[in-house]
C-alpha cells in the first residue's frame, strides 16, 4: 500500500491513536523544510491566504506549517473536522 493510500485510509477510517500517529510520522519524513524548490506551491498569494485562514479554523494534528515567501503549505492532517466547517465544505 502506497503513502497515499495510507493517508486517505487515515482521514476515513476510525483508527486508533498508535496507527494515526504512525502515519503522520511518515508524512513527516517525506516533508522537512518548505523552502525545498522540488515541491510544489500554491500557485497565487490570495490562495495561499485563503488556505491558510483556513487551517487557522481548524484543529490540526499534524502540519500546517507554512511560509508566506514561497508559497508553500507543508501537508496536514485535520483531526476531526466537522462536515459543515469551511475546510470540509471547499
Amino acid at each position: 500500500m502506497d503513502l497515499l493510500t495510507r493517508i486517505i485510509k487515515t482521514l476515513y477510517l476510525d483508527l486508533n491513536k498508535v496507527e494515526f500517529e504512525a502515519y503522520a510520522t511518515e508524512v513527516g519524513i517525506f516533508y522537512k523544510e518548505l523552502n525545498n524548490e522540488q515541491y510544489p506551491k500554491i500557485i497565487h498569494q490570495n490562495h495561499f491566504d485563503r488556505l491558510n485562514q483556513l487551517l487557522e479554523k481548524s484543529k490540526i494534528h499534524y502540519g500546517g506549517r507554512s511560509n508566506k515567501v514561497c508559497l508553500k503549505i507543508e501537508p496536514t492532517i485535520i483531526d476531526q473536522p466537522d462536515e459543515s466547517s469551511s475546510v470540509m465544505q471547499e
